[in-house]
């Protein structure tokens, strides 16, 4: 119910003021049933991901501080979830996922290093994954989900080279995901926002040849003549 009076980034009534209690409500109710279960992995799961929620709603107000102490919880219900299968896919996926929040809330913060840090360790447990499982799209793109947000934080630093050594790992495997998996609608968009990102991360680093080249490409695979939308 309180998703679908407010859910970020999905479409409901838009009801923030009615969601926001009701979700905080549930973690008080959820971290209780959690205490009880402390071994059972559907609900630590069923918290975790109410977690990520109300980080959501505490970065919408801007409760920065708020989210990283959300995080931090989520990445110790994660840990707790690990510990009961440690070799499980389901909870190391779940782990990179929670390091990656956590990296977030961190930068949001400011702590730009350990944020920066703390993704590069959700990548590379993702890079884990995506060996062990080549041929799970699914993963693959959650390795890339990895490398593109990483890029657009260095981006925001103004660190230009550092992140566009990320938006290249994040284009190349998409593409290859693109090829190889040519029916994942995902994978089309994806790659677009890649191409875009890239074609703007190259120009600037001064490669404008490049820069152009790839949004001309891109322009033309979205039937947009070039210019036309401000790029």
């Amino acid at each position: 119910l309180a998703s679908v009076w407010y859910w970020p980034f999905h479409k409901s009534l838009g009801r923030y003021g009615q969601a926001r209690p009701a979700i905080q409500q549930l973690e008080a109710e959820m971290a209780a049933l959690a205490q009880r279960h402390p071994d059972n992995a559907e609900v630590l799961a069923q918290y975790s991901a109410l977690l990520n929620q109300l980080t959501e709603f505490q970065r919408i107000s801007g409760e920065f501080p708020a989210t990283l102490s959300t995080q931090r919880k989520g990445y110790g219900v994660s840990q707790r979830l690990l510990n009961i299968a440690p070799q499980s896919p389901r909870w190391q996926r779940w782990m990179a996922l929670s390091e990656g929040y956590l990296a977030d809330a961190l930068l949001g913060n400011g702590e730009i290093d350990a944020g920066v840090l703390q993704w590069q360790a959700s990548i590379t447990r993702r890079e884990r994954l995506a060996r062990a499982d080549p041929d799970d799209e699914r993963m693959q793109r959650s390795l890339a989900n990895g490398y593109g947000p990483l890029a657009e934080a260095l981006d925001a630093l103004g660190r230009h080279p550092e992140a566009l050594v990320w938006y290249e790992r994040e284009n190349t495997l998409l593409r290859q995901q693109r090829t190889k998996h040519p029916d994942v609608k995902a994978l089309v968009l994806r790659l677009d926002e890649s191409d875009r990102d890239l074609a703007l991360q190259l120009l600037l680093n001064g490669r404008v040849a490049e820069a152009v080249a790839r949004q001309r490409a891109l322009d033309g695979r979205r039937g947009v003549a070039f210019g036309a939308a401000g790029s």
